[in-house]
């Protein structure tokens, strides 16, 4: 793979610009063109994590049985509805309002 090592320029410092390919092999086949070659490392990205999918085993066994005991320091939050959130609002006004 031949790639041409560019350089630009922001104010009195130099950076230099990430190398891309300008070629790949795809099943022995040679590919230039580099919308083709957007596409085709697109569609090899997006791809990794269902591809992946497919190799994890199926397996009967429920995720609890890999946990340890639970923590007994752990939380839950139920969201907070803008009613709630407008009570107490509210409520703090008219306690120090009034206190």
């Amino acid at each position: 793979m031949s790639v041409e090592t560019n350089k630009w320029s922001t104010g009195n410092k130099q950076e230099q610009k990430p190398e891309l390919p300008d070629h790949f092999k795809e099943n022995e086949t040679l590919i230039t063109d580099p919308t083709e070659i957007s596409n085709k490392s697109n569609e090899y990205f997006i791809n990794i994590g269902p591809n992946l999918a497919t190799k994890i085993p199926v397996s009967d066994i429920n995720f609890s049985n890999y946990l340890d005991e639970r923590s007994i320091k752990s939380i839950f939050l139920d969201p907070v509805t803008f009613n709630y959130a407008v009570f107490i609002v509210l409520s703090h006004m008219y306690t120090n309002v009034f206190a």
